[in-house]
């Protein structure tokens, strides 16, 4: 596909290198917390058990015993656990999404090449520009970079999703074991809830790619450039640029019931430029002020040399 020694896509299989490797090292300091923790409950557990008399210590040890061999084989088997959890998340946004080929989530490279496939034509248009005519040159400039910057935006979302999930699969595996003690519990189901927020937001972001990336081939640059086409490319790279840049936002709203596209964020946006637009004027008042007594002053010698 291209010949750059490294990419987002080798840079991202690097990150997943590291993630492995990191769970690999804190596999055993973790079982090593989980045998403290499980000792300490075990032990306060059993100072309760001692005054028990209707007879129930029995069963609530085989239940603490079953639940530290749950958190045992969780630990031992947290990263193919965490990859089956994941793999079903994206499974299920590119079946929504139609069942298209989802290995671009892997292969930010193959967004950023697309990106460049679709200005092909305008950087050939560019190299064989007139000097002459410097405002169509710089517009097309300009276009190009904006587009080349749409397609960067989808692949950086696509890493910064991955490798996120990656820091927190990795190293929440050494949280985990506070699951096994009550007063600590509340540790581990941060953890947890927090691989299934990814998770979802994978889904999301899988759904988006899945829908978007065949239109992200077609879209061209057309042999004999011309503004109209040149606008049009660029504005359907910034709207789904936009869209993968708000996957997190609506996977937000998927687990809290928000919405997080539409009429506020709009309206959030207008506001800013009305405020822009504000400042802007309260800068030019004094200015055009100024500028209006000096032509009224001006006119008014002009009157008085011509009646002199």
């Amino acid at each position: 596909m291209n010949n750059l020694p490294m990419g987002p896509t080798e840079l991202l299989n690097t990150f997943k290198g590291f993630f492995q490797s990191g769970q690999s090292n804190l596999l055993h300091p973790a079982l090593g917390l989980l045998g403290t923790l499980s000792m300490i409950s075990l032990v306060i557990a059993a100072l309760w058990w001692a005054y028990d008399e209707d007879g129930s210590a029995l069963k609530e040890l085989l239940r603490k015993i079953m639940f530290f061999c749950a958190f045992i084989y969780i630990v031992k088997s947290w990263s193919w656990l965490v990859k089956c959890v994941i793999d079903g998340f994206v499974w299920v946004g590119c079946k929504a999404g139609g069942g298209g080929d989802i290995s671009v989530i892997d292969n930010p490279s193959e967004i950023i090449w697309n990106g460049f496939q679709a200005v092909n034509n305008l950087v050939k248009a560019i190299a064989a520009a007139n000097p002459v005519f410097l405002t169509s040159y710089l517009i097309n400039v300009i276009i190009f970079f904006i587009i080349i910057i749409c397609f960067a935006l989808i692949a950086i979302q696509v890493f910064l999703v991955q490798v996120e999930f990656g820091i927190i699969a990795t190293l929440g595996l050494m949280l985990i074991p506070f699951g096994v003690w009550k007063p600590t519990a509340f540790i581990a189901e941060k953890v947890f809830g927090a691989i299934v927020s990814f998770g979802v937001k994978l889904m999301v972001l899988a759904f988006i790619l899945t829908i978007t990336f065949p239109v992200l081939k077609q879209l061209a640059i057309p042999a004999e450039p011309s503004l109209a086409a040149n606008i049009n490319v660029l504005v359907c790279s910034a709207m789904l640029a936009f869209l993968s840049l708000h996957a997190p936002g609506v996977a937000s709203g998927l687990i809290f019931g928000s919405p997080s596209l539409g009429y506020q964020q709009a309206r959030s946006g207008m506001s800013a430029t009305k405020s822009n637009i504000m400042k802007a004027a309260s800068v030019a008042a004094p200015v055009a002020s100024k500028i209006s007594t000096g032509v009224a002053k001006t006119l008014a010698a002009a009157r008085g040399g011509k009646s002199a």
